[in-house]
């Protein structure tokens, strides 16, 4: 009589190491240029199903959020950002132990312990160069100080679901949301819809405390177009 181990089953090494090699390519293959390609919607769906997989660790969630609120604010197309930020805010709620310190700091050490964490993060240890292997080793050093700039984006819509990140978000009762919608919208569709909306409240624009003044926006866009050939090379 044969008896079976009781739990779930062993992935054999062969799998794990395709596994490995596969996410270690999809987490390469994610850049700012690859979200401006023609067929970048159906990279994205794709993306998001290999992101969801149980197969995947929660160390290497933390990274793959870290790369793509990184890539969010890098890329133009607000549909796209609205995405990225979506897809970073549902992988992080599937793995609460791994992403809840890049959010939420849990410490309550000292006042010297504190000004030392401050210093340590003064230059961020995660690269956009940096393999999967290499920024898995990194996160437990890192945040998502990307989360304060998408809180000044110029769309409000991009504003909103950055708030999300604010809300205890790792509850049962958390909201959820969808990604599938901003593949959909156009940006000039983003564009009337938020001209509704401060119309119906009785403003024309958003507030300039909520987003980027009108000068600052092309300035950081020429920024951006410098950090693409640091993801270039990854």
């Amino acid at each position: 009589r044969r008896w079976y181990p009781v739990g779930p089953p062993k992935i054999p090494r062969y799998i794990d190491n395709s596994l490995s090699a596969f996410y270690s390519r999809l987490y390469a293959l994610l850049t700012p240029v690859t979200l401006v390609l023609p067929y970048r919607h159906r990279f994205l769906r794709l993306l998001l199903l290999a992101l969801k997989s149980p197969m995947l660790p929660g160390s290497s969630v933390a990274a793959f959020a870290k790369r793509l609120l990184r890539c969010a604010m890098l890329v133009r197309s607000h549909s796209v950002v609205m995405w990225l930020v979506t897809a970073a805010y549902t992988i992080m709620q599937r793995s609460p132990a791994s992403c809840r310190g890049l959010v939420h700091d849990q410490g309550e050490g000292s006042r010297k312990e504190v000004e030392g964490a401050d210093a340590r993060l003064e230059e961020d240890p995660w690269k956009p160069e940096m393999s999967l292997d290499e920024a898995v080793k990194v996160m437990p050093l890192t945040s998502l100080w990307e989360l304060q700039c998408l809180l000044r984006h110029h769309s409000p819509s991009v504003y909103r679901l950055a708030q999300l990140f604010r809300t205890n978000m790792f509850a049962e009762t958390a909201k959820r949301v969808s990604s599938d919608d901003m593949l959909v919208v156009t940006d000039k569709e983003l564009f009337d819809r938020e001209v509704n909306y401060q119309c119906k409240r009785g403003r024309v624009a958003p507030p300039a405390t909520i987003g980027f003044l009108r000068d600052e926006v092309q300035p950081i866009y020429q920024a951006a177009d410098d950090v693409f050939a640091q993801f270039g090379s990854a």
